[in-house]
Order: structure tokens, then sequence, then C-alpha cells
């Protein structure tokens, strides 16, 4: 990646940072102890709540496991997205950005709380709390692999292309 994109995935890996941490501060301060905000009867729904797990509720109370596998995996999606070794189209970039800044959110919760400030609640299907961290890691998550297997189908036919053209030449030679 170009300096350029590196610095934009940067500026966006913080900005999403910021909408999570200041979205949580609003939960605590306006929704712990309160009744739930209902933006949309039956549909969408602010209630607070504290995740001692992770995604899910998965693996309640195993907190210092959560803080390091969080922070190894921060680690290798920063290290993909800066190191260079490997090459990404601008959208799978995008979604590590994404991921990246989603996961740090999430840790800085862990560390610094003890547990994750959820406080979206979906209401129709019954799905659990979540915040703008797990948004930013889904939507991260679903860009990323859209953006892979693009790159890849991609590579699949300029492969092909390039195949058909040296058969071509070596007709034409003949």
């Amino acid at each position: 990646m170009r300096t350029k994109d590196k610095i934009f995935g940067t500026v966006i890996m913080l900005l999403m940072l910021v909408a999570d941490q200041l979205t949580k501060y609003w939960a605590i301060i306006r929704l712990k102890g309160q009744e739930p905000i209902k933006l949309w009867q039956d549909v969408l729904h602010f209630v607070y709540a504290e995740n001692r797990g992770a995604a899910f509720s998965m693996l309640q109370n195993k907190r210092i496991f959560l803080i390091i596998f969080t922070a190894v995996s921060i680690a290798l999606v920063l290290w993909v997205i800066y190191s260079n070794k490997l090459k990404f189209n601008k959208a799978a970039y995008i979604g590590l950005c994404l991921i990246g800044s989603g996961g740090v959110g999430n840790l800085i919760d862990r560390i610094f709380r003890a547990f994750v400030v959820d406080f979206i609640y979906f209401v129709p299907i019954n799905f659990p709390v979540f915040n703008v961290a797990d948004i930013c890691v889904t939507c991260g998550t679903i860009i990323f692999v859209i953006g892979f297997i693009v790159e890849e189908l991609c590579a699949v036919r300029s492969a092909k292309l390039s195949a058909k053209n040296a058969a071509s030449e070596e007709d034409a030679v003949e």
C-alpha cells in the first residue's frame, strides 16, 4: 500500500475507535441503570449491557485469555496493514482497518473496565446486544472477505487471459 493509503487507513481506524469509545461513554452515562431508549419500538433499542465474554457472550469471565487473544489478533492485523509483506486491494485493506479499530475498542474496555460495554439491541431477532466496535469487526470482516475474493477472481481471470494470449501467439508463430 502507498503511504497515502496507509494514512487514510490510520485515520479510519482512529475515527472508528473514537466513535466506539464516545458511544460507550454515552451508554454508561445515559443508559446504565436506566430504562432502555426505544429508538424504534420493537425494532431497535439502546440498552446498557456489560459483556464479560466475547462474541455472543462466549468465554464468559475469561478476561486474561480474551485480552491476550485480542492483543495478538490486533498485532497481526496491524502487521499485515503496515508491513508491506502482504498485498491487498483497497477494499480488503479498509476491512482490515475496521477489524483493527474494533479490536482495539473492545480491548480498551477489557483492560480498563474488565468488561465490554454493549448497548445496541436489535429486537426482532433477539440479537445479542452489541456496540460500534462489534460493527467495525463484523463489517470489516465482510469487506475484507469480499475484497479478497474479488482480488483472487481478478488474478484467476488475468492468468486465464495470459494463458489464452500466449496460446494465440504460439498459434500465430506456427
